[in-house]
């Protein structure tokens, strides 16, 4: 499925509270990766199935300081001000460019940004407000939203970070669609909004 805009669909001006779509800067991410040593020893076993075994080990990523976007939806109840609650579940972004050089190919990079998303991935442009070197490579100014790397922090981590821009409307509707199709079991349809466009 398609999510791709215009570059200038992206990002729009943001209020005063934060809001699902929000972009912060040096937000800091972290994440854990179980290892089980019976994945590789037990015979019968496919890599990267589930075992009967417990993790013999967990891995903890040092935090690191990224841009991230506001994943799920913040505001409260109708005629009243504030928040639902302080908890934000965030998705780091990061240079097109940087993942080519770890883990994708040319050719899946190429068909997020024609596409708009791809397992996981969510295009988007570079955010308004960053000041980076740039690679001079052909994905330059493309960047993606990790969405299968969400972590969650408290409302004050973000109040002590520098908002950059908030996605606008078209976009939180494909981050949303993304979403859904990275944590649920069941397919999306583009055509069918439901009740999407009240959450953005």
């Amino acid at each position: 499925m398609s999510f791709r805009l215009a570059s200038d669909e992206y990002f729009e001006n943001f209020g005063p509270l934060t809001a699902q779509g929000d972009v912060y800067q040096d937000v800091p991410c972290t994440y854990a990766a179980a290892r089980s040593k019976h994945l590789s020893t037990e015979p019968g076993l496919r890599k990267g199935t589930q075992d009967a075994h417990p993790p013999d080990w967990v891995e903890w990523t040092d935090p690191v300081h990224s841009v991230t976007v506001v994943c799920n939806y913040t505001e409260t109840f109708v005629n009243k001000q504030g928040y639902r609650h302080q908890y934000r579940l965030i998705a780091p972004l990061m240079p097109l460019d940087l993942l080519v050089t770890r883990n994708i190919s040319k050719e899946q990079a190429r068909r997020i940004i024609d596409q708009g998303s791809s397992s996981g991935l969510f295009y988007l442009p570079e955010p308004p407000g960053l000041d980076i070197d740039r690679s001079g490579s052909e994905f330059d100014e493309h960047w993606v939203a990790c969405l299968f790397r969400m972590t969650a922090v408290v409302q004050d981590v973000l109040d002590e970070r520098r908002r950059l821009a908030r996605l606008t409307v078209k976009a939180r509707w494909g981050l949303v669609a993304n979403l859904i199709n990275v944590v649920s079991p069941f397919g999306f349809d583009p055509d069918d909004t439901g009740g999407l466009t009240e959450l953005v």
